[in-house]
């Protein structure tokens, strides 16, 4: 932290470069680190509203310093090397508040792609479980027609219905079943990678408030 310079003569009032100091100075290094504290948890807020108050202790901060530096400046203190920490502190976190805005809307993006996702694949799900049920009403009539054939001692057109129920009508069931299960994986993916995402939010959490 760089301390005002000491009060030159021709100044306005009278002060001691310890007095200013401890009156102007230490509260902009308070100011300062509260600016830093502030801009630590805009980076990891997690959600749109945390963001923004972040970021209005943020602004609020950065007019409380400039304040400040203005009643130095009127003691006739030479503020030129803290005003320029300053403006490279504020173009830092102003930097630090973009990225964390557009990381939030990413996240609500990503968020949002996942329920797509969840939802489409448990709607494939849903139509897939129906048309092996579907399927396998058919193969089941077809093997009692191959029953009803072979009473009827029709050998050709049981081995008939027999090739069309291994050929279609169970290959379909097993199709369609196969087409669920890729489903439900691809579903149960998703909300893995939102669970792990919950878990990495909670340990940062922890780690924060340590």
């Amino acid at each position: 932290m760089v301390q005002p310079a000491l009060y030159q003569p021709g100044g306005k009032r009278q002060h001691s470069g310890i007095d200013s100091y401890h009156e102007y100075g230490a509260p902009v290094e308070r100011s300062q680190r509260l600016g830093t504290f502030a801009a630590q948890n805009l980076t990891s807020a997690d959600n749109e509203k945390m963001w923004q108050a972040q970021g209005r202790m943020l602004t609020a901060q950065s007019l409380k310093i400039n304040a400040l530096l203005q009643a130095l400046r009127e003691q006739g203190f030479d503020t030129t090397a803290i005003e320029q920490q300053e403006q490279e502190i504020s173009r830092s976190l102003r930097q630090q508040g973009e990225l964390a805005g557009q990381r939030l809307q990413l996240r609500q993006q990503q968020q949002q792609l996942s329920q797509q996702i969840v939802a489409a694949a448990d709607e494939i799900a849903r139509l897939a479980q129906g048309q092996a049920n579907n399927a396998a009403t058919s193969a089941g009539a077809t093997q009692a027609g191959i029953y009803d054939l072979i009473e009827q001692h029709q050998r050709q057109a049981a081995e008939s219905a027999l090739d069309r129920l291994i050929d279609i009508d169970l290959e379909y069931v097993n199709q369609m079943n196969e087409l669920r299960l890729s489903a439900l994986r691809v579903q149960q993916m998703v909300m893995n990678l939102g669970l792990e995402q919950i878990q990495k939010k909670c340990a940062n959490a922890g780690k924060a408030a340590q």
